[in-house]
């Protein structure tokens, strides 16, 4: 059976999404710390190949979301286009090993640490890349329910039928649809005939997302993972 989620009951499961995605970005970027003799071009070499293994693993889980009307971007989050930053942390002689600040992103760090203990064709290697991966997507699913937030309540929608809402991709399914039924759009319809006959003036809209627009999100899809 099915749960009708208030406003307000959404608003608290996403402050639990939240929660869960900080706890497990923080585990998964604290992994497998180098020891102190760690070689240096090993590791810019590892990182590099580490991108491609990275990236690969985030659209794949990605493409399971594609229908979402926005989703994020990690191509240019993985993908070193500027190699000044690693180059120059070869040549010096800074201690500790490097994270983002210095060059690159967390993940990918991460990734490359995980390689270098575990090796290239390691279950650890494969978990952390699918871990990683999974995390952007669940990230795509709380931003999506997040948009699907605003634009009910700036459409006086105030409640929801979901059947999980521990499940971030079935919760976002589930709304999408709604949005896109036709029942809601004839209501929509008929709200902005009333609007135009009583003279309202025009509502804004909503805030703008750091993220892109999928242009195919009205493409059929297939139904959402267990």
């Amino acid at each position: 059976m099915g749960r009708l989620l208030t406003l307000e009951d959404l608003q608290a499961h996403f402050e639990i999404a939240r929660e869960k995605l900080s706890h497990d970005r923080a585990e998964i970027l604290a992994a497998a710390p180098l020891p102190k003799d760690f070689c240096r071009d090993t590791y810019g070499f590892s990182y590099i190949r580490a991108e491609r293994l990275g990236l690969t693993a985030v659209l794949e889980q990605l493409d399971e979301v594609s229908w979402l009307p926005m989703h994020l971007d990690p191509e240019t989050e993985f993908l070193l286009e500027n190699k000044t930053a690693i180059k120059k942390w070869l040549r010096s002689s800074v201690s500790g090993q490097p994270d983002s600040a210095i060059f690159g992103n967390d993940f990918v760090h991460a990734l490359t640490r995980v390689a270098l203990k575990n090796g290239w064709e390691s279950p650890a290697l494969y978990s952390m890349a699918a871990r990683i991966g999974g995390l952007f997507h669940d990230l795509s699913c709380l931003i999506g329910l997040i948009y699907y937030g605003v634009w009910m309540a700036e459409n006086s929608i105030l409640s929801v039928p979901v059947s999980d809402p521990h499940n971030l991709e079935r919760t976002a399914k589930e709304i999408s649809d709604i949005m896109r039924s036709p029942e809601i759009a004839l209501l929509l319809a008929q709200r902005e005939l009333d609007s135009l006959h009583k003279g309202a003036p025009k509502k804004r809209g909503g805030p703008k997302l750091r993220v892109i627009e999928n242009t195919h999100w009205d493409e059929p899809s297939p139904p959402p993972t267990s």
